[in-house]
C-alpha cells in the first residue's frame, strides 16, 4: 500500500531536515518497515496507528488540531491541561502489563488511544488502561480517548470518543494553509488517502459500515418497534392516572409509542414520548442521532397552542429541574433541546429528554424477553416518578390555565 506518492515532492524532501527535537526526520516507509503485527491483534489497526502516530509526530500544526479536538472532547468540565512541554508520541508505551495503540505524553499528561478499525470496543479494555494509569503515573493528569469508525462503538468509560471522520475533516481543514509545508501536505494527503482507502474517511451515501453491517441491522427498526409494542402491552402503562397509551411506531423519525393526556383538552400538555430517534431531521437533532449511539429516549412533547408560553412559565423550570436531577440521580443523560447551542433549528414540540445508550441497557440480554425487562427498567420508574411528582401536578394545572385564558383554543387532534 503506497502511502507516499507525490514524486516530486518526494525526491525534494530534505533528508537532512530537523524536527523540534533536533533529530533527523526518518522516513515514515523506514518507520512502517520496523512495524511487526501483534499477537492476537488487526493488523489494519496496527498498521494506521503506526502511520498516523508518525504523521502527527512528524507535523506540528496537525498535533495541535488533534490535541484541541481531543480537548474539546473530553469537555470543559474535566479538561485536561497539557502544560507547555512537546507531547512525545508512542506506540510501544510500556503501562503496567499492557501496551495501548498510541500515547502521547509529558511530564504532565498521559493521553491514552485506543483505534478500532472493524473490530469492536472493549469497555473493560478502557477501564483497564484507566486503572493502570492512575496507578503507575499518579501524577500526571490521564485520559483515554477512543477513535472508532462510528459512533455506535463509543464507550462511556471512555474519556473522549471521536470518530475517524472527524479526524479526516481536521486533516482536510488544515490543507492548503500557511501553517504546513510541502512535505507535511504531501503526508496529510497520503494519510487521507490510506483512509479513503479503509473506509473510514467521511462515510459515503452507501458507506463501507453500511454496507458490512447491513444483514445485522436491516431489522432493526422491526425489532425495536416490537419491543416497544410488548411494553404497550403491559398492565401498568394501561393504569397511569390522567394519560392514555397511543402507539404511533414509526413516525417522526422515531420508532416507539406516546402517552396522551386524557383529562386535558390538550393531549400534549405534556405528551410523554417512550422512543428511539433513528432519523433527527424532525426533531432538530440530525447531528445527534447521526454522531452519536442510538438511545432509549423519554421525551415531553408540547401542543403547538403552549409553544409561545410553556418555556416561560416558572413550573416548567421546575420540572426541568427535576427531570435534570432525576438524570443525575439514576445514570441517565438529561438533554433539554431548547438549551443546545448546537442545534440552530429549535422544535419546540419535543424540548425535554431523559436518555440511556441502548447498548448499555441491553447488553448481555438474549430473548426479546429480556429486552423488555431491561427496557421497562428504565422507562416504568422514571414515568411513575415524574407524572406523582409535585412539579408535573402543578406544570399541567399551569398549562392548562394557560390555554384556559389566553388562548381559548380547540383541542389538540
Amino acid at each position: 500500500m503506497e502511502l507516499l506518492k507525490n514524486p516530486p515532492l518526494r525526491y525534494n524532501v530534505n533528508r537532512n531536515a530537523n524536527t523540534r527535537s533536533g533529530t533527523e526526520m526518518s522516513s515514515l516507509l523506514v518507520n512502517l518497515r520496523s512495524y511487526r503485527p501483534r499477537d492476537g491483534r488487526d493488523s489494519l489497526e496496527n498498521f494506521i496507528t503506526e502511520a498516523f502516530r508518525w504523521i502527527i509526530s512528524k507535523t506540528p500544526p496537525l498535533e495541535k488540531e488533534i490535541l484541541s479536538l481531543v480537548k474539546e472532547k473530553i469537555g470543559h468540565e474535566e479538561s485536561i491541561e497539557l502544560g507547555e512541554q512537546e507531547m512525545g508520541w508512542h506506540t510501544q508505551f510500556g503501562l503496567g502489563s499492557k501496551r495501548p495503540d498510541m500515547v502521547a505524553d509529558n511530564e504532565n499528561a498521559l493521553l491514552i488511544f485506543e483505534h478500532k478499525i472493524w473490530s469492536d470496543s472493549n469497555e473493560r479494555q478502557i477501564q483497564t488502561y484507566k486503572d493502570l494509569a492512575e496507578k503507575h503515573y499518579p501524577f500526571r493528569q490521564n485520559a483515554v480517548i477512543l477513535i472508532v469508525p462510528s459512533s455506535g462503538g463509543f464507550q462511556q468509560t471512555a474519556d473522549a470518543c471521536l470518530c475517524w471522520h472527524e479526524i479526516y475533516t481536521k486533516m482536510e481543514t488544515i490543507l492548503g494553509t500557511n501553517d504546513l509545508s510541502e512535505v507535511e501536505e504531501a503526508y496529510i494527503s497520503d494519510f487521507l488517502e490510506l483512509m479513503d482507502h479503509e473506509g473510514i474517511g467521511p462515510p459515503a451515501p452507501v458507506s463501507q459500515i453500511a454496507l458490512r453491517y447491513f444483514s445485522d441491522t436491516a431489522e432493526l427498526p422491526n425489532n425495536l418497534s416490537r419491543l416497544y409494542a410488548q411494553i404497550t402491552h403491559e398492565p401498568w402503562t394501561r393504569e397511569l392516572p390522567g394519560y392514555d397509551i397511543v402507539e404511533k411506531g414509526s413516525k417522526w423519525g422515531r420508532v416507539g409509542f406516546y402517552l396522551h393526556r386524557n383529562n386535558s383538552p390538550l393531549k400534549w400538555s405534556p405528551a410523554i414520548a417512550v422512543c428511539t430517534l433513528l432519523d433527527g431531521r424532525d426533531h432538530c437533532q440530525k447531528e445527534r442521532v447521526l454522531l452519536e449511539p442510538l438511545k432509549l429516549q423519554i421525551i415531553f412533547s408540547f401542543s403547538p397552542h403552549l409553544h409561545n408560553t410553556y418555556a416561560a412559565l416558572p413550573e416548567y423550570k421546575v420540572f426541568t429541574e427535576f427531570l435534570e436531577n432525576y438524570a443525575t440521580k439514576n445514570g441517565a443523560n438529561f438533554y433539554n433541546h431548547l438549551e443546545d447551542r448546537k442545534t440552530k433549528c429549535k422544535n419546540k414540540y419535543h424540548p425535554l429528554c431523559i436518555e440511556w445508550p441502548l447498548k448499555e441497557i441491553l447488553k448481555n440480554t438474549k430473548t426479546l424477553e429480556d429486552q423488555v425487562n431491561a427496557a421497562r427498567e428504565k422507562i416504568k420508574p422514571l414515568i411513575s416518578e415524574a407524572i406523582s411528582s409535585e412539579s408535573f401536578r402543578n406544570l399541567t394545572i399551569a398549562l392548562d390555565e394557560t390555554r384556559t385564558k389566553k388562548y381559548n383554543q380547540p383541542r389538540d387532534a
